[in-house]
């Protein structure tokens, strides 16, 4: 794969932040297409951020193992 193939593929994991009604924040992270259960609570949506691509990142580096 070229660099400008690789710069318009389509990222292998993405994430979506969720309030619940409580207040706290959850994170949704889709790997390859495989959609994995909520992941949290935490305290605020940066930390649910920050934790998401913590765990996007922990795919990634087993992907290249």
């Amino acid at each position: 794969m070229t660099t400008a193939d690789q710069a318009s593929a389509k990222p292998q994991a993405s994430f979506r932040l969720v309030k619940q009604s409580n207040g706290t924040w959850w994170f949704q992270l889709t790997w390859r297409g495989v959609t994995q259960p909520l992941a949290g609570p935490f305290r605020s949506q940066i930390d649910a951020a920050g934790a998401a691509q913590q765990a996007a990142k922990a795919f990634e580096a087993r992907l290249k193992k």
